[in-house]
């Protein structure tokens, strides 16, 4: 419901009408500078005890669309175009400017090419384009009208409209009293006041002040408040204090113009919260007037840090680094958790624009966080230094500093982000590096990897680190985790992986049971199986006539296993063919240098002497440093007839060493 201001003859409405005639009671009732802009301003004067229209019809979800529609169409347009900006002078027409809504002439702005104030801000100077103000969508009178309500003396004003309050079937008496009281910035005591009187607006507000995260608040973002004219100020407000600045950001313009109609105090704070919306989003135009808004409305030291800090913040964003680091430098030595957070954005900064190094930054980072446990501060300072080891290329470092915020700061977004890329990046080392620090880094953060299959694929992709350092077991065991983990209709490649490894593990027969399928991979998995235990007709029975490389790999296995020579050379060519054909990136092409080496040896056992020294010549590079370079060369050498005893021993000595390859190869446990 709209606000009514004190009525005459109430002890309220008496102070309120002393005060505008210059008593010593307090300040004019309802006198409040408008958002204009650092070059010029418009003011707004309004009797204490004018009368407000009554409350408008309920309003229907449709026009409450409608206004919402019309706040980001305003926006939209001030982005577009300049010339358009809420707040700014009027053109010069010889006429008194009119001041929106009321059509009431206004006093003209002020000169904008005025010196600015001793101590006034880079951001309260900057003067903005003349152009007459955007008509403000919101149509309904205020439901607020703290300014009338801010009376003094303060106790015996309390006094009064307690004891009006107290009285039976005085409704409207307690409703004034929580007007009174949330003027005063009294949350708590205003809600009491506003249930008592049973006024949902009212309580609303009062909500805002302490918890704005509770449910009473929900009321100032919803259809009806949002017609009034300071309904976008209020809804604004809730919804940047609830951490979704981006639902509020169309509404920054209506709050702007609604800011002069609270008490200094509420002024400041909520023109604070508003800046912080408007510097996050870039939007310098208002985010400027919201800066001067809070300057002139006098602030404490821990708020003026928080000015400077988002003032810097404005600058930053729009480019202005040297005028962001001077605001942050003032920030920086004023008490407070804003100066800390703005020491910490002036190092970060001067880093980025290489005026100080790495060590340097870190040194400051972990300053802050040792002077400033437990909160926001450190949760920043740890994570950018965590951010710090990730794009240094230490990743594990990373994980380690993660790891601590995500047990003292388990509920951050802002974290779960972070940890997601430093996860990834630690994800992209699994295959390379010092392996039994990877596999102990993961250990100690496992429980950094995310939920989900994102974390899944992670998992993977440690249990193949695992399998290339030889630790089969443990590795079988993180794939059949993940396996069960999964859909029955995703974890198919799982299981088959999974039963590769069994194969390495010397366990077979536990293949039939994770790959029953009936499709070619699976019967690909079981037929390689067969083979390892003597079975080489049933591997070829399930295996067919294979054309992809896992048929192949299966079928070339069986015959290995079986000593079928000619036949295993022309499998092993066309799986060489095969993989030689994928990708360069493709995983399966890790299976290619095997592949050739089988070719090679099974060619030269077949009664093709010459295929060692070709494959050599062809795939020198894919083989090098690897265990069928040697033995590819070994049966390349130009063999001499034997000459004597010794040379016949000799041509014994390598048979038999060939033998032993081939038999080795056969009855090794291979996936």
């Amino acid at each position: 419901m709209p606000d009514r201001k004190p009525a005459p003859g109430t002890v309220a409405a008496r102070s309120v009408a002393s005060a505008a005639s210059g008593g010593a009671s307090g300040e004019p009732a309802a006198v409040g500078t408008s958002a204009g802009s650092a070059g010029g301003e418009t003011v707004r004067t309004q009797a204490a005890a004018a009368t407000v229209a009554p409350a408008p019809a309920p309003v229907t979800e449709g026009q409450a669309r409608h206004v919402r529609q019309a706040v980001a169409d305003a926006l939209e347009a001030v982005e577009r175009d300049p010339d358009t900006r809420p707040g700014t002078p009027a053109a010069d027409t010889g006429a008194a400017p009119r001041a929106a809504g009321n059509g009431e002439p206004v006093p003209r702005p002020a000169d904008p090419t005025a010196s600015p104030p001793v101590g006034a801000s880079p951001v309260a100077t900057t003067p903005a384009p003349a152009a007459p103000p955007a008509p403000a969508p919101a149509q309904g009178p205020a439901l607020f009208d703290l300014a009338a309500w801010r009376v003094e003396p303060f106790r015996a004003r309390r006094s009064a409209l307690r004891e009006a309050a107290a009285r039976p079937d005085a409704p409207e008496a307690r409703r004034d009293f929580a007007r009174f009281l949330l003027a005063w910035g009294l949350g708590p005591e205003a809600a009491a006041a506003a249930r008592a009187a049973g006024d949902g607006p009212l309580l609303a507000a009062a909500t805002l002040l302490e918890e704005p995260d509770a449910t009473a608040a929900d009321w100032l973002a919803g259809p009806e408040a949002l017609t009034h004219a300071d309904g976008p100020l209020w809804a604004a407000v809730l919804l940047a204090r609830r951490g979704r600045p981006a639902e509020a950001l169309p509404l920054l313009p209506a709050a702007d113009k609604a800011l002069p109609g609270l008490p200094a105090d509420l002024r400041g704070a909520f023109a604070l919260d508003l800046l912080a919306v408007a510097a996050g989003a870039g939007r310098d135009s208002v985010g400027r007037d919201l800066a001067r808004i809070a300057e002139e409305a006098g602030l404490a030291e821990p708020d003026q840090a928080r000015l400077h800090l988002l003032i810097g913040r404005l600058h930053e964003g729009t480019g202005r680094k040297d005028l962001a680091l001077e605001q942050y430098d003032k920030a920086a030595v004023l008490p407070g958790e804003a100066g800390a957070r703005a020491r910490l954005a002036a190092a970060d900064l001067r880093f980025t624009r290489g005026d100080l190094d790495a060590p340097g930054l870190r040194s400051v980072l972990e300053d802050i966080a040792r002077d400033w446990r437990g909160g926001e501060v450190e949760f920043r300072a740890l994570a950018r230094q965590a951010g710090l080891s990730r794009a240094e290329g230490r990743p594990v470092e990373a994980l380690d500093t993660l790891r601590l915020l995500v047990d003292r700061f388990p509920a951050s977004e802002a974290l779960a982000a972070e940890t997601a890329r430093a996860v990834g990046d630690f994800t992209a080392m699994l295959a390379a590096g010092p392996a039994p620090d990877l596999v102990a880094a993961f250990e100690r953060n496992r429980a950094l990897v995310p939920a989900g299959r994102a974390g899944l694929d992670i998992r993977i992709g440690y249990a193949r680190l695992l399998a290339a350092q030889g630790l089969t077991m443990a590795a079988a065991r993180e794939l059949a985790q993940v396996a069960q983990a999964l859909p029955p209709t995703e974890a198919g490649p799982v299981r088959q992986e999974l039963a590769l490894l069994e194969l390495t593990a010397g366990r077979p027969e536990a293949v039939a049971t994770l790959v029953p399928e009936d499709t070619p991979e699976a019967r690909a998995v079981r037929a390689r199986a067969a083979a390892v235990t003597g079975n080489a007709d049933m591997a070829l029975d399930l295996i067919g006539t294979p054309k992809d490389a896992a048929g192949l790999t299966a079928r070339g296995d069986a015959l290995w296993r079986s000593a079928r020579w000619p036949e295993a050379a022309r499998t092993y060519d066309l799986l060489v063919q095969a993989l030689t054909a994928l990708p360069a990136d493709d995983a399966g092409r890790a299976g290619l240098p095997d592949a050739v080496g089988r070719l090679g040896v099974a060619s030269y056992l077949a009664g093709d002497a010459q295929a060692p020294r070709r494959l050599l010549a062809a795939h020198a590079d894919l083989l090098a440093g690897g265990p069928w370079a040697s033995q590819l060369a070994a049966l390349a050498e130009e063999r001499t007839p034997p000459a004597g005893a010794a040379g016949m021993d000799r041509l014994l000595a390598e048979t038999d060493a060939l033998l032993r390859l081939s038999a080795a190869s056969r009855t090794e446990n291979r996936p």
